[in-house]
């Protein structure tokens, strides 16, 4: 998987090089994202927002189903060993740097990339994994399949200068992709047909000041819950 993220980076960068240095720009940005993934319940708490994200850019139209909400302050808990306690400098799961309680919550990719202002990143963790089904012959028996399925998510962006010394991350797109239902077999009422893949999408727009800690929510429809960290700054005029 490690491996997969890498190669994904790497790609866009090498892409995009060309033309970032045709259009004249040198800075580069460097972005971290980590992504944390809760298994079970309901990640409550308080959160507060002490900084304007969405300064000079327009706030996106989030509807109550999205519920992607930035955050910089949190207190979520879970359940035992999954309590964080956030702000723009330090991140602690019970104190420490990491999930304790790896059942519930667990650190899914943490990449840092580096790209050129005004130029696309994509990141993303992919697995194709084996899915075994029924599939009905025309004489009323079954035959037992398999195919290979990619699952997994993509975040996406274009790094933009914004306000005030702030680095905009334009269309912030977080994609889910995963085996949803089962195609149905007339007369057997179980889910045993094959696989029907899902994708869901979630869409916003952050300017946020380099060198701070950000966090985002995500309750996503069917693909679980997930806490997002982000951070921006200047990284010379190299990408990597």
């Amino acid at each position: 998987m490690r491996t997969m993220i890498e190669v994904i980076i790497l790609s866009t960068i090498m892409n995009t090089m060309a033309a970032a240095e045709e259009a004249g720009e040198k800075r580069v940005i460097a972005v971290e994202t980590t992504v944390y993934q809760f298994f079970s319940g309901n990640i409550t708490g308080n959160t507060s927002l002490t900084d304007d994200v969405y300064q000079g850019i327009d706030r996106p139209a989030l509807d109550h189903k999205t519920r992607l909400i930035p955050w910089v302050l949190a207190n979520p808990e879970n359940n035992p060993g999954a309590m964080l306690k956030a702000d723009h400098h330090n991140w602690r799961w019970d104190g420490e740097e990491e999930p304790v309680n790896t059942r519930e919550v667990k650190k899914i990719m943490a990449p840092r990339v580096r790209q050129y202002l005004g130029q696309p990143v994509e990141i993303a963790i992919r697995e194709n994994v084996p899915v075994f089904y029924f599939e009905k012959r025309p004489d009323k028996l079954f035959d037992l399949k398999h195919k290979m399925v990619e699952v997994g998510m993509t975040v996406d962006f274009t790094l933009e200068a914004g306000q005030a010394g702030r680095i905009v991350l334009r269309d912030l797109t977080f994609t889910f992709n995963a085996i949803g239902e089962r195609e149905p077999i007339e007369g057997v009422p179980l889910e045993v047909g094959a696989p029907i893949t899902t994708s869901k999408s979630y869409t916003t727009s952050l300017a946020l000041k380099p060198g701070l800690y950000y966090g985002l929510l995500i309750y996503t429809e069917g693909h679980g819950q997930y806490i997002i960290r982000v951070k921006v700054d200047e990284a010379g005029d190299e990408a990597k």
